[in-house]
This record gives structure tokens, C-alpha cells and sequence, in this order.
């Protein structure tokens, strides 16, 4: 485990792949295929959210439910590493898994919530909490298209300007394509926006569950999972927003192009 790499990483090999390994053992011994593994892993997600809108305990086994989603998405990938069938496919399908539950998340949660408390209010930074995390998913995937913008379309490529060698480099987007966040604060962002957001998630719906505890904040009836996603539903939208502002004002793309293939247009420029 690399010191300097990623808390999630860290966090995710103390914990998840402890687990995960006993699973991938398992399935190893049957004909299930990775996509197969990644399709159960998006049943468990699904069916998981169901639980969140039911009232009493049920939504505990959902939390529990969500482990296994959060499981099954990595042994999908242990499993393809092991046999040698890693391909394109398999890679969009384990990341459509994440772009399709992790959105219904923060629906289901804030549908339950409605439900509990009758707070409309929370639809609405449900809803914000949920397409927030979608956008924030497709700056990044689309960063990753507009880095393929000069090969799908030739009759473009002489026309985009690609930094040169002797350009200032930026630190955070090189510790970002080379997953080794060495600041302190990034490593921590990072954790914060993956593994944070999960397990402040649970909490807050075990909390909201075992106790039943509501309090009154003005003229609003709260409870851990209201205000969960009262934090979520205003800090995600700022989040995606400086995100995609800083990677257009950083020219992410572009140097994210010269990385994968070079300066190929340095002789036409």
C-alpha cells in the first residue's frame, strides 16, 4: 500500500478488500462472468434504495445491502484481473453501475425522508444532492472524451492548441493523473467526496433508524438524514462547479492529452 497515495485507497484496503477477497475467492470457483458480478453488484444497489423509502428498520438492510453493491463493484474487477478477460465493455459497465445507483441514493433517502418527516424541502435538496454527484461523474468522463476529441474528429485536430513542454505544469492535475495526492488537504478532499459521503450516509440513516430522534429548527421538523442531505444538497452543487471551472481554466484536457500520446501536432503547429 502506497504511503502517499489516496486515503480512500487506504481506507478501502483496511476495511472493503478484506472482505472482497473471500467473495472473489468464491466466485472464482463458478462460471459467473465479471459482468455478471456487475449486474448483481447494481441488483444489490437497486434493491437497496427500495429499502431506504420503507419505514421502520428497513432501511438498515439497505445499508447493509449497500455494502454488498460496494463490494461486488470491486470483486467484478478482481475477478476479470485474475482470469485475464479485462476488456472496454466490462469497464463501462462497472461504471454505469456507479453513475446509475449513486444518484438513486440520495432520491431514495430523501423520498424516505419525505415520507418520515413530511418535509417537501428535502425532495428538493435530495434532488440537488443526487444531480450534483451525476454532473460531477460527467466532468470527469467527459474530461476523458474531450481528450479523444482530436482522434474521433481528424478535421479538428490541427486546429486545437496543445500546451507545450515548457509550460508551467500544474500540480494538482498531475497528482490527479497520477492518483498520488501528496497534500494533506487533497488526500483528505478526496476521501471527503468518495468514502466520506458513503459512510456519512449510513450514519446517518443507522442514526435516524435505531433512535427515531427529530428536533425542531424553526419551523422545521429534522433529523439526521435531513440534515445529511440539507450539507450534501448545498456543498455538492459548489463542488462540481469549481471542479469543471478549474479543469477548463487548467486546460486539464489538453495536458491530459499530451500525457496519453505527446505533442503530436507540435510539427503542424
Amino acid at each position: 500500500m502506497d504511503p502517499n497515495g489516496p486515503f480512500s485507497e487506504a481506507f478501502s484496503r483496511k476495511t472493503y478488500y478484506k472482505v472482497n477477497i473471500y467473495f472473489t475467492w468464491l466466485l472464482l470457483h463458478t462460471n459467473i462472468t465479471p459482468n455478471q458480478v456487475s449486474l448483481l453488484s447494481m441488483f444489490f444497489g437497486l434493491v437497496a434504495c427500495i429499502f431506504l423509502i420503507q419505514p421502520g428498520l428497513y432501511p438498515i438492510v439497505g445499508v447493509v445491502l449497500f455494502q454488498f453493491w460496494f463490494m461486488f463493484d470491486v470483486v467484478d474487477g478482481d475477478i476479470a484481473r485474475y482470469r485475464r478477460t479485462c476488456n472496454m465493455s466490462g469497464a463501462f459497465l462497472d461504471r454505469l453501475n456507479t453513475a446509475i445507483i449513486d444518484p438513486l441514493m440520495y432520491i431514495s433517502l430523501a423520498y424516505g425522508t419525505y415520507m418520515r418527516l413530511g418535509n417537501i424541502d428535502s425532495l428538493f435538496f435530495g434532488f440537488s444532492a443526487s444531480i450534483s454527484i451525476l454532473l460531477f461523474k460527467l466532468v470527469f468522463a467527459y474530461l476523458h472524451v474531450a481528450v479523444l476529441e482530436p482522434i474521433m474528429h481528424k478535421k479538428h485536430s490541427e486546429m486545437i492548441k496543445l500546451p507545450n513542454n515548457s509550460e508551467e505544469k500544474t500540480m494538482m492535475l498531475n497528482e490527479y493523473f497520477n492518483y498520488q495526492p501528496s497534500s494533506s488537504l487533497l488526500r483528505i478532499s478526496e476521501f471527503l467526496l468518495g468514502h466520506g459521503l458513503y459512510l456519512s450516509f449510513y450514519c446517518a440513516i443507522l442514526l435516524d433508524s435505531i433512535f427515531n430522534i427529530t428536533f425542531n429548527f424553526y419551523l422545521l421538523r429534522l433529523n439526521f438524514s435531513y440534515l445529511y442531505l440539507i450539507v450534501t444538497g448545498i456543498s455538492l452543487p459548489i463542488v462540481w462547479i469549481v471542479a469543471a471551472t478549474y479543469m477548463i481554466r487548467k486546460r486539464a484536457p489538453e495536458k491530459l492529452y499530451v500525457r496519453f500520446f505527446g505533442d503530436r501536432n507540435s510539427s503542424s503547429r
